[in-house]
């Protein structure tokens, strides 16, 4: 006999039935580690992005302010005072500055400390040039090196060196990699339900079609020799399959189904042309034409 749609019976791979029972499981597993690795790779970009930028700007304005502190006291060089510029240097240890130094012509006169900071000499950029490096004392505490030139009149060569203090940076970037955290986990978890729910009920319908009773398939139809299985969607017809379209297949067990009464053209249009708005008598004319026709058989 000649299926007109086609098999029920799922595909196999060695075997094994594609598309149900432990195959499922394996899709939503799949589909789990793909949202997960996806969001955890965006939230690293994302927070990695948010620290360099948090670094780069913490950079600027901390030598910014290098720049300014050395500009101001250029004021207080000329004659040299050293008792202003104790006072602005320990101002400045006041705010983020572990400490403060100095140095005119190679003589360090001002070296201000919030606490004993082992300086590695190799940190020692030159006088000319602003720069900005980090390091980290023994404590875990980290520093921002800045060093920007002093511009003295008579050509004398100076510096002021200053480390900041780089925790305000850390505590922000922790903050905001927590707060992604949080959000990542919100949507991944959100995610995961609508596809373990997605999962469920698509299970919940497969199993119902693998356990349906015979009772609940349509029941086949026999009038005369025609015999229409509406479960497998076969018509045969003294034995020999018969092939027929989706449509011709509805009209013929519309009309079986009602083989004991006179059924109005109307009346199959509305049955088996439903939801179409230009569907007519002759539509249901050809279509009975194309089943009734000897080369249908």
């Amino acid at each position: 006999m000649t299926a007109l749609y086609g098999s029920s019976t799922p595909p196999t791979l060695g075997g094994v039935a594609i598309g149900r029972g432990f195959d499922g499981r394996q899709r939503l597993i799949v589909a789990a580690v793909t949202v997960v690795v996806v969001t955890g790779l965006a939230l690293i970009l994302a927070v990695r992005g948010y620290n360099t930028l948090l670094e780069e700007t913490f950079h600027d304005r901390s030598v910014a302010y290098v720049q300014a502190f050395a500009a101001s006291a250029e004021a207080w060089i000329e004659p040299l005072s050293t008792e202003m510029l104790r006072s602005a240097s320990r101002f400045m240890l006041i705010g983020s500055a572990l400490f403060v130094q100095i140095e005119i012509a190679g003589d360090l006169v001002i070296d201000e400390r919030e606490e004993m900071v082992a300086l590695d000499s190799s940190s020692q950029p030159l006088p000319s040039s602003s720069v900005g490096r980090t390091f980290r004392l023994p404590g875990r505490r980290a520093y921002l090196d800045v060093i920007a030139p002093l511009c003295i009149s008579d050509g004398t060569v100076g510096s002021v060196r200053i480390g900041i203090d780089t925790s305000s940076v850390v505590v922000r970037g922790r903050s905001m990699a927590l707060a992604a955290t949080g959000v990542a986990v919100g949507v991944d978890a959100l995610v995961l339900v609508l596809l373990f729910w997605s999962h469920r009920g698509r299970a919940r319908r497969e199993e119902g079609d693998e356990c349906a009773s015979p009772e609940d398939a349509a029941p086949a139809i026999a009038v005369g020799d025609l015999r229409i299985d509406g479960a497998m969607k076969r018509v045969t017809l003294k034995g020999k399959g018969v092939d027929l379209t989706p449509k011709q297949f509805a009209l013929l067990e519309f009309l079986a189904q009602r083989s004991d009464r006179v059924v109005s053209e109307q009346e199959i249009v509305d049955r088996v042309w439903a939801g179409s708005h230009y569907a007519d008598s002759k539509d249901v004319k050809q279509c009975v034409y194309l089943v009734s026709r000897p080369g249908s058989t």
